[in-house]
């Protein structure tokens, strides 16, 4: 189980616990929002000078490619075992991308 707190604690949460705070059958509508929402972050990080410009291309690219992929199949949420679209769009685009994902 990946988590937005995961390596705070020693152990995964209670399943039960997680199961029942779980949102992404809820909030998976919301995950054209969240890639616009990260793709303009990631950009203005960049602009900043805080994200390496090839880091920005990364980014954009594979969220870019998150909202192809789920545009055509809309079922990559039923496979997903993430706690909320957030969680899924950064767990996509680390396997998309690798570590620059995580930024």
């Amino acid at each position: 189980m990946s988590t937005l707190w995961s390596g705070r604690f020693a152990v995964d949460p209670d399943r039960a616990v997680f199961e029942f705070g779980k949102s992404l059958s809820v909030d998976r509508r919301l995950v054209e929002d969240d890639l616009t929402g990260s793709r303009a972050w990631a950009e203005a990080l960049g602009r900043a000078g805080v994200l390496a410009t090839a880091d920005v291309q990364a980014i954009v690219a594979g969220l870019e490619a998150i909202r192809e992929g789920v545009r055509a199949d809309p079922s990559l949420f039923d496979r997903a075992d993430d706690e909320d679209v957030h969680s899924f769009v950064e767990r996509e685009l680390v396997a998309r991308i690798g570590d620059a994902g995580r930024r």
